[in-house]
């Protein structure tokens, strides 16, 4: 399939979904947002190959006393004016360079709700827009004696087991605030660098304000399907194992011809898991 059928396909798409569901805008103002932070996160795309095989982009934590929020601050503004704007969509859609970076930008976003103890989290895989929600969980974490300096912080280091992978964690306490990336939260500081101990994943803060304005917000620019949390880790799980272009042939869409997948090939392709792997997966 060339470029331009996928892009004739992701058209009709955005058109049919947007027909059926209406545009969806959904902003709330959560907390006083008391820190900022842009994380630059490492992943490991080939556990086979950890030297060679990763990719990193950049995330943002904006977080207050009662709840978080962890996203890419890119997809939230392309996805924040393509839910107002259709000729936005339609250039970006256009453009082969810019579609490509967009696409890689991390689709995960994560609201903490310490006040209300739950946990909602959005994400895409499957060619469908999904989220679940989950109690609010801190990891148990046994804080150590080692002191560094990390970006010009007083950082202590502590370790925890969550949700299947150990974790390092090193956290500033002078700024009092239990949070972090991605899951990861509960110690007597804020969170500044935290990885596994395989090398899978890693987390490192780049630029941390404490003087920043405005509020922690829930925003939400999708239809989404409604799932738990160990479904939504299995049926992304075996969205690795498919062809989404394959999935658009066996749709007969446009007289696009099906043809058999070697689903074996494509896993071997991503051979990596996710932050969580408390699952059951083949």
């Amino acid at each position: 399939m060339n470029y331009k059928t996928i892009i004739f396909v992701l058209f009709s798409i955005f058109i049919e979904t947007n027909i059926n569901a209406g545009i969806i805008i959904e902003e709330s103002n959560l907390d006083t947002c008391l820190v900022e932070v842009l994380y630059e996160r490492f992943k490991v795309t080939d556990t086979l190959d950890i030297k060679n095989k990763f990719v990193t982009n950049y995330l943002t934590l904006r977080a207050g006393n009662d709840a978080s929020a962890f996203y890419s601050a890119k997809r939230k503004s392309y996805d924040s004016i393509s839910s107002r704007t259709f000729e936005a969509t339609i250039a970006l859609l256009s453009d082969k360079e810019a579609f490509r970076k967009m696409s890689e930008e991390a689709r995960e976003v994560i609201f903490k709700l310490k006040k209300e103890r739950r946990t909602i989290v959005h994400d895409r895989f499957d060619i469908t827009n999904w989220y679940y929600e989950e109690p609010y969980e801190e990891p148990v974490w046994e804080i150590t004696d080692s002191i560094d300096v990390i970006n010009g912080l007083n950082c202590v280091k502590a370790m925890t087991s969550f949700r299947g992978r150990i974790w390092i964690a090193w956290f500033a306490p002078e700024i009092p605030l239990p949070e972090g990336p991605w899951k990861l939260c509960g110690l007597p500081g804020l969170i500044i660098y935290a990885y596994d101990t395989k090398g899978h994943y890693g987390y490192k803060a780049k630029r941390v304000t404490t003087k920043t304005t405005g509020y922690v917000e829930l925003f939400n620019y999708s239809e989404r399907n409604k799932t738990t949390r160990l479904k939504a880790l299995k049926l992304k799980r075996k969205s690795l194992q498919e062809s989404i272009a394959e999935k658009i042939k066996a749709s007969g869409a446009f007289g696009i011809d099906p043809k058999p997948q070697n689903s074996t090939k494509l896993l071997e392709q991503r051979n990596y898991d996710f932050e969580e792997t408390d699952y059951e997966h083949n």
